[in-house]
């Protein structure tokens, strides 16, 4: 094969074989495989001695292979000692470089597809792939295992077998985020009992009056579930309460240490109000003058209570069925991407 590899003045002959060895840019240097040009310095290798002249042009001795400009002492041959070491080593880098090129230019001119230039050229990143390839195909089977896993104890129904309005509420929830929480799935399983859940979940957490605010609900929720051990609503009541609050720091910040976040004092005793009651404890007047010095009236009290005795039951039935939270409400009201339910509520009003 003949190629001429312009970007590093290496010519092929035809018939020239590809040799290997520590020897190697000795012998391109003493002209078996090449030779190289004193006028124009590294770069310049030639398959064969030019006879009478070099390719730069100047002369050249027959006898000695030499262009009778080098003076001193002369090594056999006539070459001098200093240059011939010189000009082995400008081989030596050549030929470092050479296949570099070489391999650029197969590959430009369609003679080597770039997969084969990989491997045959940059071999670190070669090295490198296999592992690419192996992590893409531990992410498939990772979504494929969470996919197939269950997300509860109870099997959950075909959609062909619910009850057409249980059906239509679910479709409508997840085309409003995207997504359909498990723990309609769950519920599923007994359609009066989710009737029930979610008609009693509408009333309280979608009402319109009183003067807690939609953040306030889901700051119940969350902390109150925290102290009941409740993955699943910890998880997804820590994701709405980012969206309806919009400050995904202090979410953080009380799944930690409600105490030690930076909320104000209103939502403090608003929390010590609804601990109270989802611990059970022993309500005394002393808690609603408390809530009092803070604006908060007796419906306000009972709003309060109403969610945290509501979500003690629910923490403990989350318990019970093992329920598993979707990886969706990690990223919410994190990122900008992710789709803003800030306006429409967790469940439809049924």
């Amino acid at each position: 094969m003949i190629l001429g590899l312009s970007l590093t003045h290496l010519h092929v002959n035809r018939g020239a074989s590809v040799r290997n060895g520590p020897n190697l840019a000795e012998e391109v240097y003493q002209g078996q495989f090449g030779h190289v040009c004193p006028h124009v310095g590294v770069g310049l290798v030639h398959c064969q001695v030019h006879s009478g002249k070099h390719r730069c042009g100047k002369e050249q001795s027959p006898e000695t292979g030499s262009s009778g400009l080098e003076g001193g002492s002369k090594a056999p041959g006539g070459r001098c000692p200093a240059r011939h070491a010189q000009r082995a080593e400008h081989a030596r880098r050549i030929l470092v470089r050479a296949p570099r090129a070489a391999m650029s230019v197969l590959c430009c001119l369609g003679v080597v597809q770039p997969a084969s230039l990989l491997r045959l050229v940059t071999n670190k990143f070669w090295k490198k792939l296999p592992l690419v390839t192996l992590n893409l195909r531990l992410y498939e089977s990772q979504q494929q295992e969470e996919k197939s896993k269950p997300i509860g104890r109870y099997p959950i129904p075909y959609k062909k077998d619910l009850p057409f309005d249980i059906l239509e509420l679910m479709e409508e929830i997840e085309k409003k985020t995207g997504f359909l929480p498990n723990v309609f799935k769950v519920l599923s399983h007994r359609p009066l009992e989710f009737r029930a859940f979610f008609a009693y979940y509408n009333v309280i957490c979608n009402k319109k009056t009183g003067q807690l605010s939609r953040a306030d609900k889901e700051l119940i929720i969350l902390v109150t579930s925290l102290a009941n051990r409740c993955s699943y609503s910890v998880v997804v009541h820590s994701a709405l309460y980012r969206v309806f609050s919009k400050n995904p720091v202090l979410s953080d910040q009380v799944c930690i240490n409600w105490r030690k976040s930076d909320l104000p004092a209103r939502e403090k005793a608003m929390l010590e109000f609804a601990l109270a009651i989802s611990q059970a404890d022993d309500i005394t007047d002393d808690h609603f003058k408390k809530l009092e010095v803070h604006g908060f009236n007796q419906e306000d009290a009972w709003d309060i209570a109403a969610i945290s005795a509501f979500y003690a039951m629910s923490n403990r039935l989350a318990h019970f069925v093992n329920l598993v939270p979707n990886k969706e409400f990690y990223l919410m009201g994190r990122t900008n991407d992710v789709k803003d339910i800030r306006s429409e509520p967790a469940a439809p009003e049924i």
